[in-house]
């Protein structure tokens, strides 16, 4: 059996960004970089020539990088197998790493190897979402989003947003809201952000804060609008995080108060003291603010980390946080999905609300 390690000799470009492009031929310490988010370039001519009837044990693709800011970016390799690019989502860190693909299973056979492409593909959002997962998009025209979202207040069953938003349903048609799967949104959705204000400053809560305090804040909820940008789809074998929270019963309880709510998050109609288990899934690299860490990737979750959360106490909401209690790892083959969106300062993402509230 003989070993053969090749490297490229051309490159394209496939979307433009990336500076001396060559400098990806060899393994040193010369690198090809970008600061172009989704900059994209090809890499052929391995110089491979394996004759018909030879067997293909192993093919290992090798790549060599790193990023100064690997939680908030993010580096993909794809590889060519003749018919279709297949995608590999690099671990990426601060510091220069070699990592091995095995593209075995789509590269097998002689002709395959002997037309081996390979592509880098950087973006700077970071992290996928499963087919599966659930995003929470506004139903209703521009005009009518535009009004909810300059509307402020506390929530309190005589407030102005709540009678607007929930307790009259049948003036909106009781269909306020609807929920799309990750596969299925579209760049013309609009998705449903929640952001956090202040009840002292009237200014919004900065929710990358790390603060240990239980109840930290009183707040006001404030919803507003965001359209996506781009949803940019990856095909390949990925390692997804499943994390699983407490949703508390105070919180159940006055969500469970307004029918088009408790249909929205899936609230039980008996909720038990201790409240119910929430879970959020998503790929290994995308960030993740936590109150004891601040931002880090979802693979370096850990059970006991603290995630913010908002709750209902005597009229009021406050800011609070609820710890991890278990994490499970996939490793998923399929598509997945990068949903890009406008800068959102200082807003608590509340797009995957319809994923939560399940037993």
């Amino acid at each position: 059996m003989t070993n053969d390690t090749k490297n490229p000799s051309s490159t394209a470009v496939i979307v433009a960004g990336w500076a001396n492009p060559t400098y990806a031929y060899t393994l040193n310490t010369q690198y090809t970089t970008t600061y172009t988010d989704l900059a994209e370039q090809e890499y052929a001519g391995y110089g491979f020539t394996l004759t018909s009837g030879s067997a293909v044990n192993q093919v290992i693709v090798k790549i060599q990088a790193y990023s100064n800011a690997p939680t908030s970016e993010h580096l993909t390799a794809e590889v060519w197998d003749g018919t279709s690019w297949h995608t590999y989502a690099v671990p990426i860190t601060t510091s220069p790493t070699l990592y091995n693909w095995d593209v075995s299973s789509y590269i097998n056979t002689y002709d395959k190897v002997n037309n081996i492409k390979t592509r880098i593909k950087a973006a700077t959002s970071g992290g996928c979402f499963p087919p599966a997962a659930q995003f929470l998009v506004f139903n209703k025209t521009q005009r009518e989003l535009e009004t909810l979202a300059g509307i402020k207040a506390d929530w309190t069953e005589k407030s102005d947003f709540w009678n607007a938003l929930f307790g009259n349903t049948k003036d909106v048609g009781g269909d306020l809201f609807k929920l799309i799967s990750a596969e299925q949104l579209s760049v013309k959705d609009v998705l449903v952000f929640l952001q956090l204000i202040d009840a002292k400053t009237n200014l919004p809560v900065d929710s990358t804060e790390i603060d240990h305090k239980p109840c930290a804040k009183r707040v006001y909820l404030k919803v507003f609008q965001a359209q996506p940008t781009a949803i940019i789809s990856h095909k390949g074998t990925f390692k997804l995080i499943h994390a699983y929270f407490p949703i508390p019963a105070n919180l159940l309880q006055i969500y469970a108060q307004h029918a088009l709510f408790k249909e929205m998050i899936n609230v039980p109609d008996f909720i038990p003291a201790e409240g119910v288990i929430g879970d959020i899934c998503m790929t290994d690299n995308h960030p993740l603010w936590v109150r004891n860490k601040g931002l880090i990737k979802m693979g370096e979750l850990e059970v006991g980390d603290l995630l913010d959360e908002v709750v209902w106490h005597d009229g009021f909401w406050y800011t609070t946080v609820v710890p991890i209690l278990r994490i499970d790892i996939e490793e998923f083959t399929g598509t997945v999905y990068d949903v890009q969106y406008p800068n959102t300062d200082h807003a608590i993402m509340r797009y995957l609300i319809g994923h939560l509230s399940k037993n």
